[in-house]
């Protein structure tokens, strides 16, 4: 990939029917990173070879669309600049809450566009996997019970598998307080197992360092009646609220790393484990960034 050299020279800081499983069990997912900027592919290969000293957004990436915005000819947020560059995504879409036959249909375009991304772009394939709404279990004026949030799913996941059944469809809760223990929800907020794929949350280490745990959503992925589901971290981070600084951050990635680790040890299946790397906070600045070591210390143990 561009910039190896780059790669070599920085020191390395280490200390509806259900899509078949993904992942074997035992097995890891891959460590990427959400990387943002004019051109994201540029920006995650600066990220990669002049910071972290991995090759993180090369391997997947999140990609975010708004309220009834989705990926079109032209409109694409560069998901066929990355698909071209051989960046795994995945993609969140916000289709109506009013369960809107427009934007059904919205999403079956979609999805025929992004099938199509491979032609369009000379490549083999793309590989994306589909949020419908993450973290619905802080978005209650949108979802104030679980059931109008699996009805949700319910509806619109159909739409991306009458186009491919293979797509992945993700779990994303918050993992967070925010006053309302979100975190509570995250389970009875899962649509179920005929509906998700995979779960992956977005948990960062304010959360941690506030004393909340994984455990009870991790359960659900690996009970799932039909087969367990890979889990994993669609953003991970310093803060989605205050700052944490350099020893609570630390023991937050060993929280992970012991997390993970014991899953594959285990024998269950990790998904994709995503930075976040976007605010003042969370944006790891530069190869002497206190966030680095525990970023490689996880890419290490955990990429596949």
């Amino acid at each position: 990939m561009a910039g190896a050299a780059a790669l070599a020279a920085v020191p390395d800081l280490s200390s509806v029917l259900p899509v078949q499983a993904a992942a074997a069990a035992g097995t890891k997912g891959l460590v990427g990173a959400s990387v943002f900027g004019g051109d994201r592919v540029a920006a995650g290969d600066a990220f990669d070879n002049n910071i972290v000293q991995r090759p993180a957004c090369r391997n997947v990436q999140r990609v975010y669309f708004k309220l009834s915005t989705f990926p079109a000819a032209g409109a694409d947020q560069q998901v066929g600049k990355m698909a071209a560059a051989g960046i795994k995504m995945i993609i969140s879409l916000h289709p109506d809450p009013a369960l809107t036959v427009t934007d059904y249909e919205a999403v079956r375009t979609a999805t025929m566009y992004l099938e199509s991304i491979p032609s369009i772009e000379g490549i083999p394939n793309i590989r994306y996997e589909v949020a419908f709404w993450h973290e619905p279990n802080i978005n209650l004026s949108t979802f104030p019970t679980a059931s109008s949030y699996h009805d949700y799913v319910g509806f619109y996941a159909p739409a991306v598998r009458s186009v491919n059944p293979n797509v992945p469809i993700v779990y994303i809760p918050a993992m967070t307080g925010f006053g309302i223990k979100a975190y509570e929800l995250a389970p009875p907020y899962y649509p179920g197992d005929v509906l998700i794929d995979k779960i992956l949350v977005d948990y960062y280490a304010n959360d941690h360092l506030n004393g909340i745990k994984l455990d009870a959503i991790m359960a659900v992925a690996d009970g799932a009646r039909l087969s367990p589901k890979p889990f994993g971290l669609a953003e991970w981070g310093d803060t989605n609220d205050k700052l944490v600084v350099q020893d609570p951050f630390n023991k937050y990635v060993d929280y992970l790393y012991g997390l993970f680790t014991t899953r594959l040890s285990s024998g269950k299946a990790n998904a994709a484990i995503i930075y976040f790397d976007l605010g003042p906070n969370n944006s790891i600045t530069g190869p002497t960034d206190y966030k680095v070591a525990g970023f490689q210390k996880l890419y290490d143990a955990l990429n596949r």
